[in-house]
C-alpha cells in the first residue's frame, strides 16, 4: 500500500485531534522479550497498557478511548555491518499480527466476555512499518469497543475481549504472541522481518482502580 502526501497529512491531522497517551495513565508496562533475529536483524517486543481516557474526544471515539489502550513497542537491536545502514519492515494487514491470552493469579485462563459491542470504525487499512538501527516503534494493539458497564475494566484486542471487575483483589496478567505475515515483498527493497516474539506477560492492577 502507498500513502499518497495528501493521505499523510490527513493522518498527521487526525493524529493531532488525538489526545496522546501519558506515563501518567501508565497501568502497566511489560519487560522486553527474548530477541527474535530473522537473517541479521534482530528485534524485540514489549506489551504497555494505559488506563481509559476519563472522557471520549467524541462520539465516534468513543469505542477506542473508554477502554485499556494496549500498545506493542518493537525494537530493532544489536547492529551490525548488514543492519547498521539497513532498515526492516514489518508489515501489518490490518490489526495487530497478535494473539493474547489473560490469566488470573492461579494461572488460569480468563475467558472473554460476553455482550460486547463492536466499535463502529472500519478496521484499519494495511500498513508498513519501517524500524531503522536502534530505533523504537509504539503500535497500538487496542481495537476499540463499546461496553456499559462502568465498574470494569474492558479490553478490546485481535480476536479476544476481556472485562476485569475494578477494585478486583485477584490478580490478573496480559500477554501475547506477536507474528507479522511473512508473505509481502517490500517497495523499498528492505529486509521483511519473519519471527515470533513472545511478549511477556504484565500484570493489571485492577485492584487500584475505582
Amino acid at each position: 500500500m502507498k500513502i499518497t502526501l495528501a493521505a499523510s497529512v490527513l493522518f498527521a491531522a487526525a493524529l493531532q485531534n488525538c489526545p496522546a497517551q501519558t506515563d501518567t495513565n501508565l497501568l502497566a508496562i511489560g519487560d522486553w522479550s527474548a530477541p527474535v533475529t530473522d537473517a541479521a536483524w534482530t528485534l524485540r517486543g514489549r506489551l504497555v497498557v494505559y488506563a481509559p481516557l476519563p472522557e471520549a474526544p467524541d462520539e465516534k471515539t468513543a469505542g477506542i478511548w473508554n477502554a485499556a489502550r494496549v500498545y506493542v513497542d518493537l525494537q530493532l537491536i544489536d547492529p551490525n555491518i548488514f543492519t547498521l545502514n539497513n532498515p526492516a519492515e514489518i508489515y501489518i494487514d490490518h490489526y495487530l499480527p497478535m494473539h493474547c491470552e489473560m490469566r488470573d493469579g492461579h494461572d488460569q485462563p480468563v475467558p472473554s466476555q460476553e455482550g460486547w459491542f463492536p466499535s463502529s470504525s472500519p478496521p484499519p487499512l494495511p500498513y508498513t512499518v519501517t524500524l531503522s538501527t536502534d530505533s523504537t516503534v509504539r503500535l497500538r494493539a487496542s481495537t476499540g469497543v463499546v461496553a456499559l458497564r462502568p465498574t470494569v475494566l474492558k479490553f478490546a484486542v485481535p480476536e479476544r475481549a476481556w472485562a476485569l471487575p475494578k477494585m478486583d483483589t485477584n490478580e490478573y496478567f496480559l500477554s501475547a504472541t506477536f507474528a507479522p505475515s511473512t508473505n509481502h515483498p517490500s517497495d523499498l527493497n528492505y529486509h521483511v522481518w519473519q519471527g515470533t516474539l513472545q511478549l511477556p506477560k504484565v500484570k493489571i492492577p485492577v485492584s487500584q482502580l475505582k
